[in-house]
């Protein structure tokens, strides 16, 4: 089979193997769509803090299963599916207690400590599969995993029904954030991105009102949105210094600050204010398995939408440009997808 390694940084080289067997308790996927996330471009440039080569990168997952193992039963030949790449020790103490997307051993497939998707055939334990609806197609299936992280993000706040939010950054898992906050009841929600096309379709996906803050003061765009009572959370799509600092400067006192972007390493927090003004500085990644489940029941019945998010289609061989692509907002990229077969 073919497979497309992150070798260095900036550096892929194409390679080929055997196509891998299925144990007794595992499935054979071949991979149809593998989306280029945040995480998998910080790898490619060395940023990331955790994710580094060697490493089959993509954790953004869509294909039909190709071969079931003997013990698995709930799921055949031809089904489509996408993955949940976490992989946990099911021991330690959050694995107990439900919080296994931040298991002490965690492993993510495709970014640490098993090879992901870039590849023609992915062979994954049953558990981590999700079916999904016949009448769904790859593009769809594929959105799953990066929508999940919003609606997580949405569950790790504690959102009630009514809230005031803003939003920092309409990137992917900005825009996945703002339509989880939309079906969760939010109030009123300011989003703030420099990319006016990506202001356009968080409009689209029920945004009060956006700002880009290089044309406009978004301090001022969020005293006229809310008036003195402030939002009631913030959450940073973006993580690094400037954003942080403007989240912590928009929250009202006593409100939460949800980190939702990953950091390219140790940014510099006004503590000073998180203390003075009782802020929470909340973190959150990934998903877990009700985030999954919730998310694919958005998409079906229409309360998540998918038109606009997907910007480009790149073949495997093709992973420059496709990661360049997504570096490169001023071509109009969101989700950039990785066509690795039909």
């Amino acid at each position: 089979m073919k497979y497309v390694e992150l070798v260095d940084l900036r550096k892929f080289e194409q390679k080929e193997g055997p196509i891998p067997e299925v144990g007794p308790d595992e499935v054979r996927i071949k991979v149809q769509r593998v989306g280029v996330c945040g995480s998998d471009m910080h790898a490619y440039q060395g940023t990331h803090p955790f994710v580094h080569p060697p490493m089959v990168l993509g954790h953004e997952v869509a294909g039909i299963i190709d071969e079931v193992g003997s013990r698995v039963k709930n799921l055949v030949k031809g089904d489509l599916v996408t993955i949940e790449p976490n992989l946990v020790c099911g021991e330690c103490y959050n694995c107990r207690v439900g919080r296994y997307n931040i298991c002490e051993k965690l492993r993510v497939i495709g970014c640490v400590g098993y090879y992901g998707g870039h590849s023609e055939y992915l062979v994954v334990k049953s558990d981590e599969v999700f079916k999904l609806p016949k009448d769904w197609d790859a593009d769809k299936a594929v959105l799953v995993e990066p929508l999940a992280v919003g609606v997580h993000a949405i569950r790790q706040a504690k959102m009630l029904t009514g809230a005031n939010v803003i939003i920092i950054g309409a990137g992917m898992i900005g825009q996945a954030t703002l339509q989880a906050a939309f079906v969760a009841g939010g109030n009123k929600i300011l989003v703030s991105d420099p990319v006016d096309k990506r202001l356009e379709l968080a409009k689209k996906f029920g945004a009060t009102v956006v700002v880009n803050p290089k044309k406009e003061d978004i301090f001022q765009a969020a005293k006229e949105l809310f008036g003195s009572d402030g939002p009631d959370m913030v959450f940073d799509c973006v993580g690094n210094e400037i954003t942080l600092d403007t989240a912590i400067n928009l929250a009202r006192k006593g409100s939460k600050i949800i980190m939702v972007g990953v950091p390219e390493g140790k940014i510099p927090v006004n503590m000073a204010y998180v203390q003075d003004r009782e802020l929470e500085i909340i973190g959150t990644i990934m998903y877990t398995a009700v985030d999954y489940e919730a998310t694919i029941q958005y998409l079906n019945d229409g309360r998540m939408k998918t038109e606009g998010l997907i910007t480009h289609h790149y073949r495997l061989d093709q992973i420059y440009d496709a990661f360049e692509t997504a570096l490169n907002p001023a071509l109009g990229s969101l989700k950039v997808l990785i066509d690795v077969s039909e």
